[in-house]
């Protein structure tokens, strides 16, 4: 673990944790990529096909939220707009599952796979510090997936009720203003670098996690910790508690 300041100075002033939740604790595009896989191998499609069209289903959903940040594009939330997204992939390769398979894929947002030891860390980090999530899922869906990945917290938020999706300013503020929370006192943990720079310019203090799959940092990104494991921030958080 790196940090640019004192560790036990820097986290001294932290009293809340808040974490951007699907890539950083939830290993969302490995569970997208197994279970597509999986599906379309019934119907004889092989794995590298299956890969290739489960990353065309990721992007395009990726691509509909930016034009709702931007505002070209009416909010939908994220289990319609990755439903809608499947359903065209499928059309445009001209493979039909039946009505059960399809709103089981379509669903796999409910079901993503915690990393492992996630559930473990976040429970040891709850008992030291207030946790909070803060995610770009709807929030039936994001309960469903804490849940199934058994991640607890002590308060957790949806870009759902801002009507909009990170990185927009009213995704963050949600839990700035929901929770009273000063951000020069909150530490938000993700594997995004474009959240991280978003949640700084909040006045968040940041702290990267690195993930499978996630873009890495740029070379101009600066964060207040570079994580290898959460447990190096579970250790800091032991040792400085007197």
């Amino acid at each position: 673990m790196s940090s640019n300041r004192s560790s036990k100075s820097f986290i001294n002033d932290i009293k809340t944790v808040v974490f951007d939740i699907v890539g950083t604790l939830l290993d969302s595009t490995g569970t997208v990529i197994r279970e597509t896989q999986e599906m379309l191998g019934k119907q004889g499609i092989d794995e590298r096909t299956s890969k290739e069209m489960a990353e065309k289903w990721i992007e395009g959903q990726s691509s509909v939220q930016q034009a709702i940040i931007e505002g070209t594009q009416p909010w939908v939330i994220e289990d319609d707009i990755r439903r809608y997204q499947l359903s065209s992939i499928l059309e445009n390769e001209e493979i039909r599952l039946d009505h059960d398979d399809f709103e089981y894929l379509a669903n796999v947002g409910r079901r993503f796979a915690p990393w492992p030891e996630a559930s473990r860390q976040l429970n040891d980090l709850s008992s030291l510090i207030t946790t909070i999530g803060l995610t770009n899922s709807g929030f039936i869906q994001i309960i469903e997936a804490c849940t199934h990945g058994k991640l607890r917290w002590h308060a957790l938020f949806s870009s759902q009720f801002a009507r909009t999706y990170k990185p927009h300013p009213a995704a963050y503020k949600l839990a700035i203003d929901g929770l009273e929370i000063h951000p020069s006192k909150a530490l938000y943990i993700s594997t995004h670098p474009w959240d991280l720079r978003a949640a700084a310019s909040h006045g968040f203090r940041t702290a990267y996690l690195p993930r499978e799959y996630a873009q890495g940092p740029g070379p101009n990104d600066k964060f207040d910790l570079n994580l290898e494991s959460l447990d190096d921030l579970i250790n800091l958080l032991q040792r400085c508690i007197v």
